[in-house]
């Protein structure tokens, strides 16, 4: 599959135990319909303070992020913006695009919210509202 980004052909390795599409060149990620909702419930990966540092100030937002298109079905992905954070969905519901350091600030957002004790309910509620479309199936999860 060709990266939505920068059009090489991806690599598929595995991460948090998910197999993941990853373009080795841009090193954006590719995730199928469903893997971003098994990746933020699953905590295998501890992150240094130096990665927690790095994605907390790596500035996500990017005001004039240009259109990719689904490397599966070719339409133009829609953009969902939480915590800093754009990502692009396919609007078929194919996956996500990720570039190069969101899904690890995703992941840690997440732990931090769900790290805020008796305010877990509004936090994970933050989360599924970021995640749209995947939202139903997430909450079903918890």
């Amino acid at each position: 599959m060709l990266c939505p980004a920068c059009n090489v052909e991806m690599e598929q390795l595995k991460y948090e135990g998910v197999n993941v599409d990853r373009c080795p060149s841009c090193e954006g990620v590719w995730l199928d319909s469903g893997e971003l909702r098994l990746i933020v419930v699953i905590e295998e990966k501890t992150f240094t303070q130096e990665e927690l540092e790095a994605a907390m100030k790596a500035d996500s937002l990017k005001k004039e992020e240009s259109a990719v298109c689904c490397p599966k079905c070719g339409t133009t992905m829609d953009k969902r913006e939480s915590h800093d954070t754009i990502v692009d969905m396919c609007p078929r519901g194919d996956g996500v695009w990720l570039d190069k350091g969101e899904l690890e600030r995703i992941q840690i957002i997440r732990e931090r919210l769900e790290k805020m004790g008796p305010r877990r309910h509004e936090a994970m509620e933050q989360v599924i509202c970021f995640l749209g479309a995947m939202g139903d199936a997430f909450k079903k999860m918890h």
